[in-house]
């Protein structure tokens, strides 16, 4: 492959850093943007199939659009409770709303 086409090695002073740690470096997606994400290309292929005529293509894509919008939900409920928990000092109820 030539050099121009490689991805850069993170460096400190010049010296390339180790593999942990230049995986470290590559910063990860957040998994509900990257469940949305997914959700909303499916979407989009998944008219293209339906245009076509793609009855097969149509509903597979159809249910990868269903599974990456219930993946969203489901991550975006999970991150909420964990947001609200790193408020400060305040005490965590878990009791269910209408017993409050």
């Amino acid at each position: 492959m030539p050099a121009s086409h490689q991805r850069p090695v993170p460096r400190v002073a010049g010296k390339p850093l180790p593999a942990a740690a230049r995986a470290a470096a590559l910063a990860a997606p957040d998994r509900a943007d990257l469940a949305a994400y997914i959700g909303n290309l499916a979407t989009e292929l998944a008219n293209l199939a339906r245009t076509a005529d793609l009855r097969a293509l149509y509903y597979l894509l159809d249910m990868v659009r269903l599974e990456a919008e219930q993946q969203h939900a489901f991550l975006e409920a999970r991150r909420a409770p964990e947001s609200e928990s790193q408020g400060g000092d305040q005490a965590s109820d878990t009791r269910p709303a209408a017993s409050r």
